[in-house]
């Protein structure tokens, strides 16, 4: 296996527990070609989610030894990708965020993460009318069924399908219908978030033994040549965690 990382790691923080000393620390640390695509015309609370996603993956490359000098490339559809210098092959790596709550995977293929803050979620004007009308448009049948009997896992189902679209770099509107969640029910893995390290105040690392391949193709590459769908996928539930999550590893040869 080629490059440093050899398992998914995923690392998290409140950002309600972030003092102004660490904001401006993170600033100070944060590439200057992370921090030109934070746009002056977000939110406060915008702009401190990207801020702080960004340096999750940056303090981590750092910390692991990658090389200091970087930039960020784009792919069409948007999802951006790492480029290290003297060719070493980048890492790649999935950003989310939900109300104070940011996380980062990072993995040595294609992987999607997404979670909901449960805090956050409990204080949106969601109703069950609005969940309901959300389910009836973009679930399938067998998910809106699955709902019926329990109610309580739509946010595993929503960041399920936010998962798969990101390690997949598929439209989220084509995921929504394509990819069914009870489809996957007996694949389905559960990560123990509680089994955390704190790497610095309020940031927190999990190994979660996810074991994966590179696929050979460079990161640089259109990933469409990479998909091979969900029978070469592995589908993990982000369990004992301050928010409702979920990883997809694209690469998983054992799923």
């Amino acid at each position: 296996m080629s490059g440093k990382l050899q398992e998914i790691v995923i690392l998290y923080c409140d950002t309600d527990a972030l003092s102004t000393e660490d904001v401006k620390r993170m600033e100070d640390f944060v590439s200057e070609g992370r921090l030109s695509r934070i746009s002056p015309r977000l939110s406060p609370a915008k702009r401190m989610q990207h801020l702080v996603a960004g340096y999750l993956l940056e303090r981590y490359l750092f910390l692991e030894g990658y090389p200091a000098t970087f930039s960020y490339g784009y792919h069409e559809s948007g999802k951006p990708y790492l480029v290290l210098a003297d060719g070493m092959e980048a890492p790649h790596f999935s950003i989310t965020h939900s109300g104070s709550k940011v996380a980062c995977a990072i993995s040595p293929c294609p992987v999607g993460i997404d979670i909901e803050d449960r805090v956050y979620g409990e204080e949106k004007p969601t109703t069950k009318e609005r969940l309901h009308r959300i389910t009836n448009r973009f679930f399938s049948e067998e998910e809106q069924t699955y709902l019926t009997y329990y109610p309580e896992e739509f946010y595993q189902i929503w960041t399920f399908k936010e998962a798969v679209a990101k390690a997949f770099n598929e439209p989220m509107p084509e995921v929504l219908h394509r990819y069914c969640y009870r489809n996957v029910l007996k694949k389905i893995q559960d990560v123990d978030m509680s089994q955390s390290t704190m790497v610095e105040d309020h940031i927190f690392l999990v190994k979660t033994s996810i074991q994966v391949e590179r696929e050979s193709a460079s990161t640089k590459k259109n990933e469409k040549n990479l998909n091979k769908k969900e029978k070469n996928s592995g589908f993990y539930r982000l369990q004992k965690a301050p928010f409702v999550g979920f990883l997809v590893d694209k690469g998983n040869k054992d799923s």
